[in-house]
């Protein structure tokens, strides 16, 4: 980014947003705010992963930006070559193929959300 906005400082203002207005559709839905990504996919296929991660550790009592900078963190690791928490990626990876099989071939933005 060639602006002279930090990303990360301006990922965490946007996971204070998300926060705020998924803690909003759920006061107003009687849902809770860890689902609000999952029924927006509902609505219309979006990528729910990262955005779920954060409201899940935001509602566990992380800061938006301890939650954006661990994420950070952990895909810098894996970029790195080191492998966090092996299980639980094995899991999400799990969980993203049988949603593939599952998705109509010829609903493409299902996969592409994925």
């Amino acid at each position: 980014m060639f602006t002279g906005v930090d990303p990360t400082l301006a990922v965490v203002a946007v996971a204070h947003w998300l926060h705020a207005a998924a803690t909003t559709v759920a006061e107003v839905s009687g849902g809770e705010v860890t689902r609000v990504t999952a029924e927006a996919d509902d609505v219309e296929a979006l990528p729910v992963a990262a955005p779920t991660i954060v409201l899940e550790l935001m509602a566990g009592g992380s800061s938006a930006r301890e939650a954006v900078t661990r994420l950070i963190g952990e895909a810098m690791a894996v970029a790195e070559g080191r492998l966090l928490k092996l299980p639980g990626l094995m899991t999400v990876f799990a969980e993203l193929a049988e949603q593939a099989e599952q998705a109509a071939p010829d609903k493409a933005g299902e996969l592409e959300a994925l």
